[in-house]
């Protein structure tokens, strides 16, 4: 199992999310509330990496204007959660499948599922309808271990700390965010160099963009010689740069006269020009 939380307005926006893989995020409630910090916290959770949710805290009627006044106010991105938070007292099982039912119509593509206590569902629901999966809510038993028969994908097992804490049955972050719909990361493309022009190709007053791109690799190596630049004409300060990198390395140190050599080159990896 994998460890989460989730946080409203009382909670601070730059929570602390070590040992943690996803947050639900409160964003709004009824149709009046929208939780001050929900685009804080929303974005402080991306910003690490969490799988993330969203949740709308319902109250009793108007289950079509609290749909519509969820959507006017949620960011919600493919593969991410939408809950609904079905606690509230005169709530009936007819307001929770109206709401889990209208916000999958409008987001078929994101996992929909309900949020509750076990006195809730057990002794008010009657449908057992969760539309993608149920979070419960028991504290009274061990994370992982609700009293509940109906399969779960959340369990909230504590609020120690002032802050609510889940488990999720997967194994792995990238499990969770798999069933949630997300998307793999593209792979960065791998780098490309330039090949080795020769040494003849760099003198002073040569203009290139090549002569650019091995400014820009010095710099990337830690090269502070450019007072403006680096620019495309090549000039003392990049033949300083290339001697003081080749300082930098044990197998150039004995050639450290500022002139390029296959060596100097490999090790600079000097980016292919556009």
């Amino acid at each position: 199992m994998i460890h989460g939380i989730d946080v409203a307005n009382y909670q601070s926006s730059n929570y602390n999310t070590d040992g943690q893989s996803f947050v639900f995020v409160k964003a709004t409630e009824g149709t009046s509330y929208v939780n001050e910090k929900y685009r804080d916290q929303l974005a402080h959770g991306r910003a690490k990496g969490l799988a993330i949710g969203h949740y709308h805290f319902e109250h009793h009627g108007n289950v079509s204007d609290q749909a519509n006044y969820f959507r006017l106010h949620a960011d919600v991105r493919p593969g991410e959660i939408i809950a609904l938070d079905w606690e509230q007292r005169g709530l009936n099982t007819q307001d929770k499948d109206a709401w889990l039912r209208t916000i999958k119509s409008k987001y078929p593509n994101n996992k929909v599922i309900l949020y509750t206590y076990t006195s809730m569902w057990k002794g008010v629901d009657g449908s057992g309808f969760v539309q993608d999966g149920l979070w419960i809510a028991d504290p009274n038993h061990a994370a992982g271990h609700p009293a509940v028969t109906h399969d779960w994908v959340f369990h909230q097992y504590s609020s120690a700390g002032g802050i609510d804490h889940n488990v999720a049955k997967f194994a792995t972050l990238d499990e969770l965010k798999k069933w949630a719909g997300a998307k793999p990361a593209a792979p960065k493309p791998a780098p490309v160099y330039a090949a080795f022009p020769g040494d003849k190709y760099f003198f002073y007053g040569r203009t290139s963009k090549l002569v650019t791109e091995v400014g820009k690799a010095l710099v990337r190596a830690g090269y502070k010689g450019y007072k403006v630049g680096p620019g495309p004409i090549f000039g003392p300060a990049d033949r300083k740069g290339i001697k003081w990198f080749q300082t930098q390395h044990a197998e150039l140190k004995g050639d450290a006269d500022g002139h390029f050599g296959p060596i100097t080159w490999r090790l600079l990896k000097v980016g292919q020009p556009k």
